[in-house]
């Protein structure tokens, strides 16, 4: 879910068409991935797989559907790495250009550069090094913004309005009412992708028919209680009359302006925690790449594709398995190493999922 880069990248950009009921559009859009993270909870009860999304197709409705949902779920996947990577070099480009004019915006290059190799350098130690780094500064990221929010809601004291609730601030022009509160909806359910992550450890955790639901629904109802509280603080402290300017605050990047307005040391606090959201964000995709693909091939997602790859097997294609041999032991490599990883951190233990479901 990568909770820091969704609150001040993803959900501010429902403003300028929720306006100030933008919390009432994370609550709409909270109700509907309530009943999604149901459906995904349910399906990993029943059919606990690493495959996740994939393996559910291919097993309740056609393997071909299962192909081509696994896929288009790995395309979507693969963009993830590079968007958080942008984030963080524009989000500290810009900051470091306020502070200092001498640095020039351009040079974001240079810190997503910095911030690739890094994550690169954590996926290259194994996956027990890059995930417990994920998971301290993921819990970083968390306390830091239910820390700061909550200061907000104190400090706005006689201030607080539940009216940003209702669609009594929904005042965008264009998007007034209910119109605006659903077309904000689109960003907040951004904001909660990921929650599913906690299927594709169904192989790897005792219990999975108990644990990963378990783990897919607090995961949700967590973060979307935290999309909700700061949601709610940043429209109440900005003002909810002008909250469909607050996507463009401070150049773009209105969290750290708010954070700034309180104090250094917030403001500091802020930009680490959302770094903190970008490396853990992207270290947990790199996690999820190595089990998930490799299950598609267990459960025979891929026939249609590496059939034809008959130079993994040497010209016979009469094994399924041989044809798909080469990225099978990639990913049977990968997992080996997941799995080391989750059995020595107890595999009983259902909060390693939902770790890796708010990282995602």
């Amino acid at each position: 879910m990568a909770p820091a880069a969704a609150i001040a990248a993803s959900i501010p950009f429902g403003s300028p068409l929720a306006g100030g009921a933008l919390p009432l559009a994370v609550v709409f859009a909270f109700i509907g991935i309530f009943f999604t993270a149901s459906s995904i909870g349910q399906l990993a009860a029943h059919i606990p797989s690493a495959g996740s999304v994939a393996t559910y197709s291919a097993v309740g409705i056609r393997p071909w559907v299962g192909f081509l949902v696994g896929w288009a779920y790995a395309a979507v996947e693969i963009l993830i790495v590079p968007l958080v990577m942008l984030q963080l070099g524009f989000t500290v480009a810009g900051e470091w250009n306020s502070e200092n004019s001498s640095f020039s915006t351009g040079n974001w290059w240079i810190l997503t550069t910095l911030g690739t190799l890094l994550v690169g350098f954590l996926v290259y130690r194994g996956v027990r090094t890059s995930a417990r780094t994920g998971v301290i500064l993921g819990a970083i990221e968390i306390v830091v913004f239910l820390l700061f929010g909550l200061y907000l809601i104190v400090k706005a004291g006689g201030n607080n309005d539940l009216a940003v609730f209702s669609t009594k601030y929904a005042n965008a022009e264009g998007f007034t009412g209910w119109s605006g509160v659903i077309a904000g909806s689109v960003f907040c359910l951004l904001a909660f992708a990921g929650f599913e992550a906690a299927a594709p450890l169904a192989e790897e955790t005792e219990n999975p028919k108990k644990n990963i639901p378990k783990a897919v629904m607090i995961a949700t109802v967590s973060i979307g209680a935290l999309y909700a509280l700061t949601t709610y603080a940043a429209a109440i402290t900005f003002g909810p009359d002008k909250f469909k300017d607050f996507a463009a605050y401070n150049n773009g990047a209105p969290w750290n302006g708010l954070a700034k307005g309180v104090g250094t040391i917030f403001w500091l606090l802020v930009l680490f925690a959302i770094i903190n959201s970008t490396i853990a964000n992207a270290t947990s995709v790199s996690c999820w790449s190595c089990t998930s693909p490799w299950a598609w091939f267990k459960v025979h997602t891929t026939n249609c594709l590496w059939n034809r790859c008959y130079w993994f097997s040497g010209g016979d294609c009469s094994s399924l398995y041989d044809c798909k041999s080469c990225m099978h032991w990639i990913f049977l490599k990968a997992s080996q190493r997941r799995a080391s990883y989750i059995s020595s951190y107890h595999r009983s233990n259902y909060w390693i999922p939902i770790l890796n479901s708010w990282l995602l």
